[in-house]
């Protein structure tokens, strides 16, 4: 029993010595969102990164943060060191839209893309944040060297955690008139009108299931807040947390009945968070990531 412990423990430490996590907070969050879990995570000795991004920018402009980071933070020289993200609120959105746009550029599917996006249809502030995601992508088609930094930090990433992601928009969201949230809060209206455009099909985002995603999403049955009474975080929706679907490389599962800030404020719920990162983390390095 000691024995198969031992190599138990010997398999685990082994599969993590090579890993990074990068933890990315979402609107009007920091680094500093992740005091409580961070220090869970590094027991085994793994590198924690846990970036303070510009919060107020739009998908595209984000998504560019997090490949830059990649290149400052060296990640992507280390071809012996996979990276797993952890990513909430709109940090989840925007990790979904980078994979997928690097997938559709690797695959020399963008330009395709980017003329099937009408911006024209939308309504209120979701057309500016439209439009900046069209320039961005018409940037990147032009920019080979460029297109390329963001095709190989999407191939550094291994395993992707969303906890409580803003998939679909946020409650309230529609009321930032006066643009207080900047580009992020026009994007969560954008995505609120157009998600199903960026997210399908969802193998395209776990890249065929090369990268496993797990989203764990959340909230109580019953809270009063700009969603409404039932099944929310305070923050999102059950429906905007979730694609309510599956595919290779992409799962949800309910996770918690936590409030949407809760990780980040108590610090028995972020050590209960870290502790079930790491143990989902260890199941997906052993069954490959795939489903």
């Amino acid at each position: 029993m000691g024995i198969a412990l031992a190599l138990v423990l010997t398999v685990n430490t082994a599969l993590e010595a090579q890993e990074i996590w990068v933890l990315l907070h979402g609107v009007g969050g920091s680094g500093r969102d992740w005091r409580y879990i961070a220090p869970e995570l590094a027991r085994s000795g793994q590198t924690i990164l846990r970036p303070s991004l510009p919060n107020r920018v739009g998908l595209f402009a984000w998504a560019e943060n997090i490949v830059e980071f990649f290149g400052k933070g060296r990640l992507l020289e280390r071809a012996d060191r996979s990276v797993l993200v952890v990513a909430h609120s709109f940090g989840g959105a925007v990790v979904l839209f980078f994979l997928k746009t690097a997938y559709e550029l690797e695959h020399q599917n963008l330009a395709r893309l980017e003329a099937q996006l009408d911006c024209g249809r939308l309504q209120g502030r979701a057309v500016g944040a439209c439009q900046k995601i069209k320039a961005g992508w018409q940037a990147l088609l032009s920019d080979p060297q460029r297109a390329q930094k963001w095709v190989r930090a999407a191939q550094k990433i291994k395993h992707v955690f969303l906890y409580h992601a803003a998939l679909r928009g946020a409650c309230g969201a529609e009321l930032d008139l006066w643009g207080l949230g900047g580009d992020a809060t026009a994007s969560l209206q954008l995505l609120a009108q157009l998600s199903d455009f960026f997210y399908h099909p969802l193998e395209h985002i776990s890249w065929e299931g090369q990268i496993s995603i797990v989203n764990l999403y959340g909230g109580r049955k019953y809270m009063l807040s700009l969603c409404g009474l039932s099944g929310n975080d305070s923050m999102l929706s059950y429906e905007q947390q979730r694609l309510s679907a599956e595919a290779l490389g992409y799962r949800e599962l309910f996770f918690d009945h936590r409030s949407h800030f809760d990780f980040a404020l108590s610090p028995s719920a972020g050590r209960h968070l870290a502790h079930a990162l790491r143990r989902l983390a260890y199941a997906e390095r052993l069954s490959g990531g795939v489903r």
